[in-house]
């Protein structure tokens, strides 16, 4: 266990010590992670008062212990680090992990919500003197709760009454487990009741992990999106949920709020069946039908099957898309495939410009706009930017493997290659707002909100799949080590 973190000095003379930890050794069950921070907390008296009343749920806190006032800047890249070591090392609940701090957004408390979109169930913010609640990074899965520093202790009572709500949160299945495949080179797991999610892709000898992997498999279920290559079906948002296929309309659940958007489709977080596994062969089923809770807004019967199939040169991930119901059903298909960043260059085939996206609902303008601070055709460094982007996919030409239609990841211990199927037509690029050490390299047949641009088919990626026909994707992770090779990303 990392009992280091009983105080860790961090920069600025901050300090951050645990004053609860659980059980890390023998708790059966997980639990809630406290995270204090800001001067709001640097009261020893109300420090001592919240140890008790965290105390009988078995919780562990951490104190972020600050200097006086605020650091500029905040050192929220170690914080976030240690949150990670933190979410590995012991068994929290991932549904109720909890940030108590100021209300300024742009002290510790708000870059941490920033950079950590998602993580937090609950947030507690002090007001500050004059009662001012200014606005905060969107939350659309936390509860944001203000008080006074009188209320402090009861709102920390409020806060363990919180439970995560992710957009695509499931509830846990009472069973569930991965499965592994190996090859002489590499090895991959994949969680058939988590989306069949493929969640760990490593290659042996460098020991270098090729994909993000998640500290435990429950975080497959609430954010599935953010680790290995969920299945995206539809992808990307749709406009209200809403949109007009032949001449009908149809309304999927806004599942993203406060954007009211439909996102990321209805395969992501459901059980795929397993029908056949070989040492280094994975072959699972989706089946979506009237028995699919979101049938009656998607009423499109089809099967998505789904082999993985581990090579020499790394993974081999076929998808195919079977109409089984008796209408066209519109196609679109994607990966929200996410990669260790840290340390990182990347590259990708794709337009000289970016599709303009507004930033209130993350929705398509339809407008083209000049690449700004990157342009992602070139080679650049996914940690120094914060990523949210849009566009056209290409082809990208590499020295060693000629020209092909993807991305590339450089890291110290040797190259991967992201070759894409040419109907993915589309990227979006997305890493968490930066400083979270992994980059998702979405590959999407249609742009997002396809269905109700005014655009042309050809142009926006929709497909009809008529009843009875199939359609296949094949994507590739080819993984090239370095001669110097030596050990590879650690677990992110």
């Amino acid at each position: 266990m990392i009992h280091c973190l009983k105080r860790v000095l961090l920069k600025n003379n901050i300090s951050c010590r645990i004053l609860l930890e659980g059980d890390p050794v023998n708790g059966q069950k997980p639990f809630p992670l406290l995270f204090l921070a800001g001067n709001a907390f640097s009261n020893e008296n109300i420090l001592q008062k919240i140890q008790t009343c965290s105390a009988g749920s078995n919780s562990m806190v951490l104190s972020l212990e600050l200097p006086g006032i605020n650091p500029t800047p905040a050192p929220v890249g170690e914080l976030s680090a240690l949150l990670d070591q933190v979410l590995q090392c012991y068994r929290i609940d991932f549904e109720r992990i909890y940030l108590a701090g100021d209300s300024t957004s742009e002290g510790i408390s708000g870059e941490l919500m920033r950079r950590k979109n998602g993580l937090f169930a609950a947030v507690l913010l002090q007001k500050d003197p004059t009662g001012k609640t200014p606005s905060l990074p969107q939350q659309p899965s936390a509860q944001i709760h203000y008080c006074t520093q009188d209320e402090l202790v009861s709102a920390v009572q409020w806060l363990y009454s919180i439970r995560q709500r992710f957009c695509t949160s499931v509830p846990l299945p009472e069973k569930y487990g991965s499965i592994m495949l190996e090859n002489d080179s590499f090895t991959c797991r994949i969680l058939p009741e988590g989306g069949g999610n493929i969640y760990s892709l490593r290659h042996k000898k460098s020991q270098t992990l090729l994909l993000r992997e998640p500290h435990r498999e429950e975080e497959l279920f609430h954010a599935p999106e953010r680790f290995g290559i969920p299945v995206l079906f539809p992808p990307n948002r749709i406009r209200d949920g809403r949109f007009l296929f032949e001449g009908k309309s149809y309304s999927l659940p806004a599942n993203q709020q406060p954007q009211n958007v439909h996102i990321h489709g209805v395969a992501v977080n459901r059980k795929w069946n397993l029908l056949r596994k070989t040492e280094n062969t994975a072959e699972l089923l989706f089946i979506f039908d009237d028995n699919a809770p979101e049938y009656k807004s998607f009423p499109f019967d089809c099967r998505i099957r789904r082999c993985c199939e581990l090579k020499e040169y790394g993974l081999c991930d076929t998808v195919s898309i079977l109409n089984t119901g008796n209408k066209n059903m519109p196609l679109g298909l994607g990966f929200h495939t996410a990669f260790p960043a840290e340390n990182a260059t990347a590259q990708l085939g794709c337009a000289e410009k970016e599709i303009e996206i507004e930033k209130q609902r993350f929705l398509p303008t339809g407008k083209l706009l000049p690449w700004g601070n990157i342009d992602p055709g070139k080679v650049f460094v996914p940690d120094e930017y914060a990523l949210s982007f849009h566009t056209e996919a290409g082809f990208i030409r590499d020295d060693s493997a000629g020209c092909f239609h993807g991305a590339k990841l450089q890291y110290a211990s040797g190259t991967l290659r992201y070759i894409t199927d040419e109907k993915f037509k589309f990227w979006y690029v997305w890493n968490g707002g930066g400083s979270n050490r992994f980059l998702c390299l979405e590959p999407v047949s249609w742009m997002a909100d396809a269905l109700n641009m005014k655009l042309p088919p050809e142009e926006t990626g929709v497909r009809v799949l008529a009843p009875g026909k199939e359609l296949c994707f094949v994507n590739r992770i080819e993984f090239t080590p370095s001669a110097t090779a030596g050990t590879g990303q650690t677990l992110q």
